[in-house]
């Protein structure tokens, strides 16, 4: 039936936060209207973990007819992003040397380790998170 692992996933290991550099990120069906606020909102508590957030990308989803019917799904199953998206975080990602990516919504496993050999960097959803900052 395929390669799909048993078991439980690797236990997800999240980096520091404070003082690093890291990108957010986050996919929005057209229906979203305040993804905006989401995200500032998301940067606001990277920069409140001691952060520095040196960018944002949005990939919108529904603003063309095909993408309506399919505006609650992802545009690849195993990066979320669209490729042109994709290949724009990852050059943001080299110049800026992120030592993160966040996504504003919640990730797979698969997604996260997709994304993470994509970009060459640790990628999170914001639910992966810890609840509240440690002192570094």
């Amino acid at each position: 039936m395929g390669n799909r692992r048993s078991g439980p996933p690797a236990p997800l290991s999240v980096p520091a936060l404070a003082g690093r550099t890291v990108l957010v990120a986050g996919l929005f069906p057209a229906k979203v209207r305040d993804h905006a606020a989401v995200m500032a909102a998301l940067t606001a508590e990277l920069e409140g973990r001691g952060a520095v957030v040196a960018g944002s990308f949005v990939q919108r989803r529904g603003v063309s007819a095909g993408g309506v019917r399919a505006m609650g799904l992802p545009y690849s199953a195993t990066t979320v992003l669209g490729s042109g998206k994709l290949r724009e975080l990852a050059a943001a990602r080299a110049a800026t040397a992120a030592s993160a990516v966040i996504f504003a919504g919640e990730l797979t496993y698969r997604q996260r380790s997709r994304l993470t050999d994509a970009l060459g960097c640790p990628v999170l959803g914001r639910a992966d998170l810890p609840a509240t900052a440690t002192p570094e």
